[in-house]
């Protein structure tokens, strides 16, 4: 139905093709492969290993399972190091029961233990070679895609309305200290137990809950130390029902909001305000001049030889940018890190044109706990680089100035619940 829909309003056209991408190749090693052949009449799988508390390990026991099996559950159990598909090309007939076992990519290790990749293990452990090169792989071909053809003037009127309130709720104080969950339920429901206030107040607005007292001006004081429960439920599934760890409905937010603003008795408004944002300014720019064959975008890297995750967990992020502008780079850089980044990031570089670079960096939150962990005030752990330090290689800078952004604003609010 999507895709009739897409192909009537955007005039979209595409064609299925197998193209060359980047993928693992799962290859015989030099000697013999390190595997049992498998007696048959066991599941045939790949089970994880539990393993000790704060243990590095990822661990799994794979039995009666072909080569085929195998590298499509690989790609899942190795996530942290196989961003691309994995492909057998080993060549290896039957089904066979063997151990793997390897080293979290994110993981720090005490000082002189063994860090085990992925492919180490592969290697060590079967006797194979995972292999980073092109394979043939299917695509979607986009031939035309069109702006939208515009609504029907009556649309609003055939469109459901949209249900923003919960059909039942119970909300109270929490004064326990026990540890605090935020879930959400199959059909739109909500499920919060000893949660901060003014955190569940950045949910129901859709802000970073790092950032809540950054865009919700005029919280009253203490209400950071509320905990409160919430069990709520929807009378019917919202526009988009949540499912597993898939994120957020945005009805679901609007609910939270009109439960928080109608039990806590909230008045509120929208505002623009001078507030201090990050601007991205260059200062001696060491960019290279992209090539024109590569679409704009800024991701997670792909994997790549001598990978300095593999070798430094605190240098969790790699983030290559192909052909992009200053502008759609700034764009980004809210979602790249969260943490870092309160609000969006304006472009003051000044650079016209386009440019492929690369950024590895530690994350904001864990780039501030490894700051606490190292034991000494204000020095930066080895191994840690910041977003800004990691920025500082291509020659741009990080500059906070007054901007004016709409924020919320907080014009009554009670730290008590009404009844329910």
């Amino acid at each position: 139905m999507l895709q009739s829909m897409l192909a009537e309003r955007f005039h979209l056209a595409a064609h299925k093709d197998v193209r060359p991408l980047p993928a693992f190749a799962l290859m015989k090693g030099r000697g013999k492969a390190k595997m049992s052949a498998s007696s048959g009449g066991t599941e045939s799988g790949c089970t994880w290993v539990p393993q000790p508390a704060g243990s590095a390990a990822m661990s799994y026991s794979c039995r009666n399972v072909t080569m085929a099996a195998f590298v499509m559950r690989l790609r899942e159990m190795g996530s942290e190091y196989l961003k691309e598909p994995v492909v057998d090309e080993t060549g290896i007939e039957g089904t066979w029961d063997f151990d793997l076992q390897w080293t979290r990519r994110s993981a720090l290790l005490a000082a002189g233990a063994e860090r085990v990749t992925v492919f180490e293990a592969v290697s060590r452990q079967l006797g194979l070679n995972l292999v980073l090169q092109d394979a043939p792989a299917p695509v979607l071909v986009i031939d035309r895609v069109d702006q939208p053809a515009p609504n029907a003037p009556d649309i609003a009127q055939k469109l459901s309305p949209r249900q923003l309130a919960f059909e039942v709720a119970d909300v109270k104080i929490n004064k326990t200290g026990e540890a605090d969950s935020f879930n959400y339920t199959r059909g739109g429901g909500l499920e919060l137990r000893h949660a901060r206030l003014d955190t569940a107040m950045g949910f129901a607005w859709d802000i970073s809950t790092v950032h809540t007292h950054e865009w919700i001006f005029g919280i009253p004081k203490g209400a950071d130390s509320v905990r409160i429960d919430v069990s709520a439920r929807a009378g019917k599934r919202p526009n988009a029902e949540a499912h597993g760890n898939s994120g957020y409905d945005d009805d679901l937010r609007a609910m939270t909001r009109a439960l928080l603003t109608d039990r806590f008795r909230i008045k509120w408004h929208y505002e623009d305000r001078p507030v201090e944002a990050y601007s991205l300014t260059a200062s001696r720019p060491n960019l290279k001049k992209a090539g024109p064959a590569n679409r704009a975008s800024c991701h997670d890297a792909r994997s790549m030889a001598n990978d300095p995750r593999d070798t430094n967990p605190l240098l969790s992020e790699l983030i290559s940018c192909r052909n992009v502008t200053m502008a759609q780079f700034a764009s980004r850089l809210q979602k790249i890190d969260d943490f870092q980044f309160a609000y969006p990031v304006e472009d003051a570089t000044g650079l016209d044109g386009t440019w492929d670079f690369d950024l590895n960096f530690t994350p904001g939150e864990r780039f501030r706990d490894s700051l606490r962990s190292s034991g000494v005030a204000g020095a930066e752990p080895n191994g840690a680089v910041s977003f800004p330090e990691a920025l500082s290689k291509p020659g741009l800078r990080l500059d906070k100035r007054k901007r004016m952004l709409p924020i919320v604003v907080i014009d009554h609010m009670d730290l008590t619940p009404g009844g329910n």
